[in-house]
């Protein structure tokens, strides 16, 4: 759960700052 936490933070966090580039980065590290 925590590691979830954390990756959805970032995740927002990297959305608002790069956008959709960031976001799927975000979702192929959730896959790995």
């Amino acid at each position: 759960p925590d590691v979830e936490l954390k990756t959805e933070g970032m995740s927002i966090l990297m959305e608002v700052k790069d956008g959709q580039l960031t976001l799927h980065v975000a979702s192929e590290e959730e896959a790995a």
